[in-house]
């Protein structure tokens, strides 16, 4: 099957298990995409480097609970910029007012509190992350055949001028950060072009201002698309089905008033967490997951299915979430589908939004699962409850049925004309 114009195979759900195993090396998650998107054009062989992901997993992800309350401020602060407050009933178009903040919260923690809040950098860095997808789509619409790496080349230059705006914006602060880290050793900050510098060491690659700025970005833009479908959906869902709003926003009352805005309340949200996961089950970012590239001179499956290298594959989310096998009456939605019945705060936690399974696989799976998925539901858990405590909110015209979404390629976007009325409480 054709996806971003490359060949994929697409397999049952019985070779998961195979990446659990594989490493990146062996099976790249990274080349697949950078293939896909053409990113090579743009970002030269970035990804072939694990900077990317190690400030991820290293760095940030053992200091989430630390953050939580940093990112619930800038959730604050990007909702009074975004909204405000609103006295009387005010138009927002659902999609793109939930992409600023969720761009805004997200930059704060991987770019830096210097530039988060800059308008300039806001959207120049918004048209920047737009270009992605903008390009990678143009370049695979013509039938070209062997000419379309030299289109490719070509248009990459609109999304290379983008790029370029951005980064010279974001690249002097990394240039600032090193000279303070060299003046300072001691010098810490709770940032990903901190914890990009710690890591890089004294490689002089990985330490290359310019190459710090471009993981920065690109981890931006794998950071913000992601969580801010799956608050526009959750929007759209609980104004479909107004009977979860009650539950979900008491719950979050009843956690923040007890923890206050801290890892702890969101540990202490099982309901949120369900509905989250669920949402995500019926309308997930994309119908593909788990792409792989095929890196060795081969690599053989558990039953002996030999792939040879180059060869691409992937896994149907659509056909594994959906599936009656795996899912009891997987085309209902319930909000609470995985809420245990029994137990007292965290452990009414089911299976939790960020859970990677065979069964739930937004996040991918094996040992390239989206290392930011815990960031991600943090994100999106922060925003949600923002909105829920905040505000009352509505459809601006009732539609008759929910939303469609706007697919591209796989990928689904939620649906990008929508408009939602908010109104503080």
């Amino acid at each position: 099957m054709i996806w971003w114009s490359k060949e994929n195979i697409f397999l049952p759900p019985k070779y998961l298990q195979d990446l659990k195993s594989a490493d990146e090396s062996s099976l790249s998650f990274l080349k697949n995409i950078s293939d896909a998107f053409s990113l090579n054009y743009s970002v030269g062989n970035l990804y072939d480097g694990s900077l990317m992901i190690d400030v991820i997993r290293k760095k940030m992800n053992p200091q989430l609970p630390y953050l939580t309350p940093i990112l619930a401020d800038e959730a604050d602060f990007a909702i009074s910029q975004e909204i405000g407050v609103c006295e009387d009933w005010k138009v927002r178009n659902a999609a793109d007012v939930i992409g600023r903040i969720m761009h805004r919260m997200t930059s704060r923690i991987l770019v830096a509190p210097e530039v988060c809040r800059n308008a300039h950098y806001l959207e120049t860095s918004l048209s920047f992350m737009n270009s992605v997808m903008v390009t990678g789509l143009l370049a695979i619409m013509p039938p070209l055949g062997p000419f379309r790496g030299l289109f490719t080349r070509l248009l990459a230059f609109f999304h290379k001028r983008k790029l370029e705006a951005t980064i010279r914006i974001v690249q002097p602060v990394v240039e600032s950060r090193l000279r303070e880290i060299d003046a300072h050793p001691q010098a810490n900050h709770p940032d990903a072009i901190q914890w990009a510098i710690e890591l890089a060491g004294n490689d002089p690659l990985e330490r290359e201002p310019r190459r710090i700025t471009l993981n920065t970005l690109q981890n931006v833009w794998a950071g913000s698309a992601g969580p801010a479908v799956s608050v526009t959906q959750m929007l759209y869902q609980v104004l479909m089905m107004p009977e979860y709003l009650e539950p979900l926003a008491q719950e979050a009352h009843q956690a923040i008033q007890r923890f206050g805005w801290t890892d702890k309340a969101m540990n202490h949200m099982p309901l949120i967490d369900s509905f989250i996961r669920e949402c995500n089950r019926m309308y997930p970012l994309g119908s593909i997951t788990a792409a792989r590239t095929v890196m060795d001179d081969s690599f053989t499956f558990h039953d002996g299915l030999t792939f040879p290298k180059g060869t691409r594959f992937a896994f149907s989310i659509a056909a594994i979430q959906r599936d009656e096998r795996f899912v009891e009456n997987p085309d209902t939605f319930d909000g609470f589908r995985f809420v245990s019945k029994d137990g007292d705060g965290p452990k009414k936690h089911a299976q939790s939004a960020s859970t990677v399974s065979t069964t739930n696989l937004v996040f991918g799976y094996g040992k390239h699962a989206c290392p930011g998925r815990f960031y991600a539901i943090r994100k999106t858990k922060i925003i949600f409850c923002k909105l829920a405590l905040n505000y009352t909110f509505k459809w601006t015209k009732v539609p008759k049925v929910r939303p469609k979404e706007f697919p591209v390629e796989g990928q689904f976007a939620p649906n990008l004309s929508q408009e939602i009325s908010f109104k503080s409480l």
